[in-house]
């Protein structure tokens, strides 16, 4: 059959089509006469004008300049094995963009065995190269972060159990060499001691298919325990098969031990709180009754005036007793319960308590309880909280005109903040900043001051994980800003 010249230019047409769509090209180097040919897509890919005559020269003039002495000896080393080696290389293009080529040939040999001529193919495999080194590098800083993890991780094989993959952190915590524990069991990795969990988490892992957060112990190789939180899931191929299991393993041993001792220390806070209210109680009691029993007898006016003295000062420290105990039974109280608060009903129930004072001095009350109408708090310290920072704001109130305070609820970020302002006589933030919530700090003239109500409030609020803090400029007035968990909503 013979092929008309109409059909040689459609598969030419084709040929170039294809070239074309994958971004290839071919050519020929005939190396007697230094000729090169290229096909039309070649020119393209290398933005060279198709007129041009084109000699190796002309391709090598395009090898990207850190890449030349490569190329080279790629070349050298196909004509000296008279057979071609394909590789990859980086051209650099008049328009000063960088592309990556694949060379690929085949080489013809004279009678005399010598290398005549070179055919081959060009490829921009530039997006290909792009994407395998983004897939390295992210490749690399999985590895990085797998060995290098906070947590301990190993990979199971599914049929037997068998250890498959362990990373850096689980070798150094158990001090173990990665060989010691690739294709080793998994129980090795555990204590006797703690079979039964194990075993309990392994029968939850197959119901499952995942467990969470159990609670268990490793063991190291010396024999000693790390507690850890064990986390475990399965992955999966597309076909739905269990490739392996994964497990991670957080360290809290050091969190139990500090969890351990912050229990013990409130222990014994609480033991020392209930021996000086028993051991003090007793006596200051019996003081006070002396004293009031001294006064119902016949008393000289130097004798009444020395029982005076002794009864303010059994006062004081009966009232600074009662404050110490009741500030460390706020601080270390693991009966406290949460509750759900409307904000204004509790509120209003605090202001009909103060109903004398606010019509006394003619304050005006405003609630803005819109944002956040209830929050889950304990009672008893959100009476307090209120009480104190009313009490202070009626307290501290200026002579010039009638108290205006605004209570006001609002969520900044992830937290629930109650403010309470007044146009009151404020506070020198500067001379006063570092003793604003500390026990027994005033920072005005007033009979009633006796600078508890604000540390009792600081101490309540962060004994439930918020924070209290204040802004003020003395003759303008206070705000004073109680910061809640959002959680607490």
């Amino acid at each position: 059959m013979i092929t008309t010249e109409a059909e040689l230019i459609k598969k030419n047409y084709l040929l170039s089509l294809a070239e074309e769509m994958v971004m290839i090209g071919h050519w020929q180097w005939f190396l007697p006469t230094n000729e090169v040919l290229w096909s039309d897509n070649l020119y393209t890919l290398f933005q060279h004008k198709p007129e041009s005559d084109i000699t190796y020269e002309t391709y090598f003039g395009y090898v990207h300049p850190e890449d030349k002495e490569y190329v080279t000896e790629c070349v050298t080393q196909s004509i000296a094995d008279k057979k071609f080696h394909g590789f990859f290389h980086r051209i650099l293009l008049a328009d000063g963009s960088v592309k990556t080529i694949h060379l690929m040939g085949k080489i013809f040999l004279d009678e005399d065995d010598n290398v005549v001529e070179m055919i081959g193919t060009c490829q921009d495999v530039t997006e290909q190269k792009e994407a395998e080194m983004k897939l390295a590098e992210s490749e690399n800083l999985y590895r990085y972060l797998y060995e290098n993890a906070h947590a301990m991780h190993f990979s199971v094989r599914p049929e037997d159990g068998v250890i498959i993959k362990c990373n850096q952190t689980l070798c150094m915590s158990l001090g173990y060499k990665a060989p010691e524990i690739i294709n080793s069991p998994m129980h090795v990795l555990f204590p006797t001691t703690k079979k039964t969990e194990v075993d309990l988490a392994l029968k939850a892992f197959a119901d499952k298919g995942e467990v969470h957060n159990i609670e268990t112990s490793l063991e190291r190789k010396n024999g000693s325990l790390v507690d850890v939180l064990l986390n475990a899931s399965s992955v999966i191929n597309d076909a739905g098969e269990i490739l392996y299991h994964r497990v991670s393993c957080i360290d809290v041993t050091e969190k139990l031990n500090s969890a351990k001792k912050l229990k013990l220390q409130n222990q014994r806070l609480s033991d020392f709180c209930s021996i000086i209210s028993h051991n003090l109680r007793g006596p200051l009691s019996n003081i006070s009754m002396i004293v009031d029993y001294l006064h119902t007898t016949k008393l000289n006016d130097q004798q009444s005036e020395v029982i005076d003295r002794l009864n303010g000062v059994v006062e004081h420290l009966n009232e600074v007793f009662n404050e110490l105990v009741e500030s460390i039974s706020v601080r270390y109280d693991t009966e406290i319960i949460s509750e759900k608060i409307k904000l204004e009903k509790e509120l209003q129930m605090i202001l009909k308590s103060f109903e004398n004072q606010i019509k006394d001095c003619d304050a005006s009350i405003t609630i803005d309880f819109t944002k956040v109408t209830h929050i889950y708090y304990p009672r008893k310290y959100i009476e307090s909280i209120f009480s104190n920072l009313l009490s202070n704001a009626l307290k501290y109130r200026s002579p010039e005109h009638p108290p205006s305070i605004k209570f006001k609820s609002e969520i900044q970020e992830n937290e629930i903040v109650l403010s309470v302002s007044d146009n009151g006589l404020g506070i020198d933030m500067e001379l006063h900043r570092d003793n604003l919530f500390k026990i027994r700090k005033v920072f005005h003239d007033h009979p009633d001051a006796r600078g508890f109500g604000l540390f009792m409030t600081k101490t309540q609020v962060e004994a439930m994980g918020g924070s209290i803090w204040v802004e003020s400029k003395p003759g303008v007035g206070s705000t004073f800003y109680v910061s809640f968990p959002i959680q607490n909503t």
